[in-house]
């Protein structure tokens, strides 16, 4: 819609929003030019002022100095008014903040509205805050190695909560590349670097960091089948799932994601040349058993970007109950929940306008309002990590392929969010004068209505306001010359 032809009205609307400016442009070069005759010394005739010669030659009065101002009063209200006729287009249920320079847009800005994966924002500021954007998860490996090598007994396999640990052909399945990892072949490497050459007993899994509800209570039955997250747990690789595609295709969730990855790392470390005498199993990790090998995760900045770009929402879901559990000391939605309010609370943000259900933004019962999803974008300690996070239209995670090879690329870094009744942008534009506008736009469509790729496409026009501001016009020709 944003590159379609306008029609006579809207050139007409155009015309007359700059007719005001136009007349005042004619008032002021007539009013300086009078000044500059009535002034002007006599010609020839030196000027006294020693420091002339380092005093910039533009009148007090001058058109330079006079319109400026007026210009970007101006280009202000032009975007205001492209704003106004924006939303006009969109559903009711549309929330709509804008924040560039001195203009602070608001259409029903302080409305609550289903955020769909907009809440990931609302966890990846809580995380931040919490964990900190250098904190790792470290995935263990405990047993009883004698000097030959041989473990005896069982082999633990500890769980970190790692989000994103996963080998290596599951994370070449994913359409964006390159994803960041945590490489569980690096596991089995250093399993295989202790020394261990055999093990008596089974690799079992331990998952005890979190609880075990794998999904959302609240969630619709068919998110689930979808596998729209894999089953959640402190021990999950590949995402829970037991197996997957190269690419597209269906997937499957582990009915036991701990003892999946013990059946991972079993595998991994037979490959290896180690010998296992039982097979994987699921188990507490006893207290005063030795630590044979770790791997640590990427820095949580990495991870927050990772969820942010590909809108992942195991990622989000696991993040959620890290942070209750290094809050409130449980690992489960619950504390996660409380967890986040009050992390967000403490921060000055005003999180009493939000409802927050999930970490993910599957769950229909999330509420957001556009004025604090735009807090979270400035909220300053954050922000930079955040920006760095979103996807970049025609270049990274869900915009990759959106507005490539258009004016767009590279000026939009957002979260998108779609659910079937929910279609979301939220993030910053890079303005015509390389300033930094903040956004957020969520529509919400009624239950008997569905998002098209109509309703998509506004973004685009959105993102072409942003962009094309401060549009003012040309007055280079009224500027006097030196």
């Amino acid at each position: 819609m944003g590159s379609a032809e306008p029609d006579d009205t809207g050139r007409l609307h155009a015309a007359f929003r700059w007719l005001p400016i136009a007349i005042l442009v004619v008032v002021l070069v007539g009013a300086t030019g009078a000044l500059l005759r009535s002034e002007a010394p006599p010609r020839g005739d030196a000027v006294a002022n020693d420091d002339a010669n380092d005093a910039p030659d533009i009148p007090v009065l001058s058109v330079r100095r006079s319109l400026d101002p007026l210009l970007g009063r101006a280009a202000d209200a032009g975007l205001v008014a492209d704003l106004d006729a924006f939303v006009e287009t969109l559903p009711p249920e549309t929330c709509l903040a804008v924040r560039a320079g001195s203009v602070d847009y608001e259409y029903r800005a302080d409305d609550p509205q289903i955020p769909a994966s907009i809440q990931k924002l609302v966890v990846a500021v809580a995380a931040l805050i919490e964990l900190g954007g250098d904190a790792t998860y470290v995935t263990d490996v405990h047993g009883a190695l004698g000097g030959d090598g041989v473990v005896q007994g069982d082999l633990f396999l500890q769980g970190g909560g790692d989000p994103i640990l996963s080998t290596a052909p599951y994370a070449a399945r994913s359409r964006n590349q390159p994803q960041i990892f945590s490489d569980f072949d690096r596991l089995a490497d250093a399993v295989v670097a202790a020394g261990v050459t055999a093990v008596t007993g089974a690799v079992v899994g331990d998952e005890h960091r979190y609880d075990n509800v794998r999904y959302n209570p609240i969630w619709p039955g068919r998110h689930i089948v979808d596998n729209l997250t894999g089953p959640l747990s402190a021990l999950s690789v590949n995402d829970g799932l037991a197996y997957f595609p190269d690419a597209g295709g269906v997937f499957g969730a582990s009915a036991e994601p701990a003892q999946y990855a013990a059946q991972v790392l079993t595998d991994a470390l037979r490959a290896r040349g180690v010998r296992i005498d039982a097979d994987p199993a699921v188990g507490a990790t006893p207290p005063d058993l030795a630590r044979i090998a770790a791997h640590e995760s990427p820095p949580m900045a990495q991870i927050v970007a990772q969820m942010l770009q590909d809108s992942d929402n195991t990622t989000a879901e696991l993040l959620l109950k890290e942070v209750g559990l290094a809050s409130a000391g449980a690992g489960t939605f619950d504390a996660g929940q409380v967890s986040i309010e009050s992390i967000l609370a403490d921060a000055g943000l005003a999180v009493d306008d939000a409802t927050i259900v999930d970490g993910s933004g599957l769950a229909t019962q999330d509420q957001v309002t556009c004025t604090f999803v735009v807090d979270l974008l400035e909220y300053s300690p954050t922000a930079d990590t955040i920006r760095a996070g979103l996807a970049v239209a025609g270049e990274s995670g869900t915009l990759s392929r959106r507005w490539a090879d258009t004016d767009l690329q590279g000026r939009i870094h957002a979260k998108t969010g779609t659910l079937d009744h929910v279609t979301a942008l939220a993030g910053r534009a890079e303005t015509r004068d390389g300033s930094d506008a903040r956004f957020s736009l969520i529509i919400n469509l009624p239950e008997d209505e569905f998002v098209t790729a109509e309703l998509v496409a506004e973004q685009q026009v959105l993102a072409e306001i942003l962009t094309a501001h401060p549009d003012v016009p040309e007055v280079d020709h009224l500027r006097p010359v030196p």
